[in-house]
């Protein structure tokens, strides 16, 4: 873990001082009129966002919170006024940035800065422009571009979510769920994995068909997605099981309540069991080990629940 997190924060170490050595060979060579006094205090700000980030977040090995984001921005603006404002040959970067800012986001699962990064750049562009000539048209060109970008990102994200979904059910498949919660035993977020398998469905498939045991099937996935949000994870993990990760401490309870009533089919009204099983990750666990343990507190609540039903036919 610790390897990790020294590598991802040596990547920005790494980025920063290619972007200052860039800068002066562009400034000693008149590509841009950076000076060397206006060039350490943006690398000094710089290498301290990343130091801090580092710091707060060593533990967690993120990277690419609100405060990198902003101050990234911030960054940025100051550098492309410095090189020239419209008229610098590295407005370039701002598309890069916006770039890595959007498939960071994509691939922890993040919805919720999905417009911010567009936000940002066109921020950045409005304000490293302003008092230089032809600014109206160097808008245009770049709101032009913005959308061109969005668009084919947007292309992009929906044939990456399709692919990461189950085609019966929509939640995600057994393979891009597994890779998310690798990422989140990674990043030691704190969360509780629950497995959720379905009671007795051989026998809604034998009594009613398959096209019914389908139905069933998505309407609990739509129920397991309802009853979590929408940054946690529903893995359809095989068949009749699920897999579900969230931060939520009542995620227990959540669950068991996705059964509390009857399901609706073409065949009518279908009665749903299922037995949920919820553990915690401890540090340093693999994501076997942890779905092995899951499996196993799952179990644990089937056998106990016939334990129970024995004891109340048996009275």
């Amino acid at each position: 873990m610790r390897s990790l997190i020294f590598q991802g924060w040596l990547n920005g170490v790494w980025a920063r001082t290619v972007l200052a050595a860039g800068l002066v060979f562009l400034g000693a060579i008149g590509g841009v009129p950076v000076g060397l006094t206006d060039l350490l205090p943006i690398l000094m700000l710089s290498f301290a966002q990343q130091a801090l980030n580092y710091w707060h977040y060593r533990r967690k090995g993120v990277f690419l919170d609100d405060l990198v984001f902003f101050g990234d921005l911030v960054l940025l603006a100051w550098v492309l006024r410095l090189a020239g404002g419209s008229q610098s040959p590295m407005v370039f970067m701002v598309y890069i940035w916006l770039y890595s800012s959007v498939v960071a986001g994509n691939d922890r699962g993040v919805r919720r800065w999905e417009v911010a990064p567009y936000l940002g750049a066109a921020a950045v562009l409005v304000v490293v422009g302003y008092g230089y000539p032809g600014y109206v048209p160097y808008l245009l060109a770049h709101a032009i571009g913005l959308l061109v970008f969005a668009l084919n990102s947007h292309g992009l994200h929906l044939e990456r979510y399709i692919g990461e979904r189950d085609p019966l059910t929509g939640a995600l498949n057994r393979g891009a769920g597994l890779g998310r919660l690798s990422d989140w035993l990674r990043g030691s977020k704190p969360f509780v994995l629950a497995f959720v398998d379905l009671k007795n469905f051989k026998a809604i498939n034998d009594t009613h068909g398959h096209t019914v045991g389908d139905e069933v099937l998505r309407s609990v996935a739509e129920r397991l997605k309802g009853a979590v949000r929408r940054t946690d994870l529903v893995v359809r993990y095989g068949g009749d099981e699920f897999v579900v990760a969230s931060a939520s401490p009542d995620l227990l309870e959540r669950l068991m309540g996705v059964f509390g009533h009857p399901f609706q089919t073409s065949a009518g009204v279908v009665e749903v069991q299922g037995d949920v099983g919820c553990v915690r990750p401890q540090e340093g666990e693999s994501l076997q080990a942890l779905l092995v343990k899951s499996d196993a507190a799952m179990y644990r609540m089937k056998y106990t629940r016939n334990l129970e039903m024995r004891g109340e036919n048996a009275n």
